[in-house]
């Protein structure tokens, strides 16, 4: 087993736990989900916000299919000239 599956395995372990305890205390889903995106940060959630940090990430698609898009019909322009 390697160091990063160690480590992988432990923090599930203790986010299962946090939850388990949150839930024991009455929490509710919404208060729940904040205290994890407080303390492991909003990539704990696969959710990320837009914003200035992520937007290349969230746009970074569309750039590539619109590039491949051009690419191609750049290709059947000159195929068929």
């Amino acid at each position: 087993m390697s160091l990063v599956s160690i480590k992988q395995t432990l923090s599930t372990c203790i986010v299962s736990q946090l939850i388990r305890d949150e839930i024991g205390a009455g929490k509710s889903d919404k208060e729940i989900y904040k205290k994890l995106e407080d303390e492991f940060g909003e990539t704990v959630l696969y959710t990320p916000k837009f914003d200035m940090q992520t937007a290349a990430l969230w746009l970074s698609p569309v750039k590539f299919f619109s590039g491949g898009l051009k690419g191609l019909v750049f290709a059947f322009y000159f195929s068929v000239v």
